[in-house]
């Protein structure tokens, strides 16, 4: 591990808010479309995480990339860049679950008699049996999912509200990260500790120049939910 060098400003971008929507919505189209194919009956657990979700991962980051492209070299425009001491982020973004997962309980139970409604895709990954399932909801809950996020709010969207200044840009995009959860309603009680998570995301991109770190927090954060599902 080598230390982090001086505290990097984001260089501009020619990304706009609407790019980081296109990103989004092409992963959107391409999950309906992987959904349609595999759920004429009902979609199975192994469908959901070996088709469906790696397809909205896929039309968001190729949909990004394909921008990208067109804006410049991809590895600069998207920030596509890391160092080892990135990998850090593994237990920052581990922590903040630890944490966050040990205030929510204490919430649940003092207010809500000890269960509130969980994330779909949570619950979904939670029913995993076998370790080829099991292994895609890996892949997609730790690796495909956050880099496709990242790249579309702290590469693309964050830099695009960076001319608002940057406390709002910080904000705005998390607060679009964590609403665009309540797509499925049974989110809405992850949602502030989601917004909590994103600042630190958004934080660290702007802190490192680099998008390496967010990736690394946010996949730390997904493997203990993870891991903790599997052992339940």
């Amino acid at each position: 591990m080598i230390p982090d060098p001086a505290p990097t400003a984001v260089a501009p971008t020619p990304w706009r808010a609407r790019d980081a929507v296109l990103a989004l919505l092409a992963g959107v189209g391409a999950s309906f479309v992987g959904a349609l194919a595999v759920a004429r009956e009902g979609m199975s657990t192994i469908e959901l995480f070996a088709v469906v979700l790696p397809l909205q991962s896929a039309g968001t980051l190729g949909c990004a990339l394909i921008m990208a492209r067109r804006r410049g070299r991809v590895r600069d425009v998207l920030a596509l860049r890391g160092r080892w001491a990135d990998l850090v982020g593994l237990a920052v973004g581990a922590g903040i679950q630890v944490v966050g997962a040990a205030v929510a309980v204490s919430i649940i139970e003092t207010f809500f008699g000890g269960e509130v409604p969980g994330q779909e895709v949570v619950t979904d990954a939670a029913g995993a049996t076998g370790w080829v399932t099991r292994a895609f909801v890996v892949i997609g809950l730790v690796v495909i999912g956050p880099l496709a996020e990242e790249v579309a709010f702290r590469g693309m969207l964050l830099p695009a509200l960076l001319p608002k200044g940057r406390r709002r840009a910080v904000v705005i995009s998390s607060a679009w990260f964590a609403g665009i959860h309540l797509i499925d309603p049974g989110a809405a009680f992850s949602v502030p500790f989601l917004f909590v998570l994103a600042l630190v995301l958004a934080n660290e991109r702007l802190r490192t120049g680099r998008l390496a770190r967010p990736v690394a927090i946010h996949a730390g954060f997904n493997l203990i939910t993870v891991v903790a599902l599997f052992a339940a």
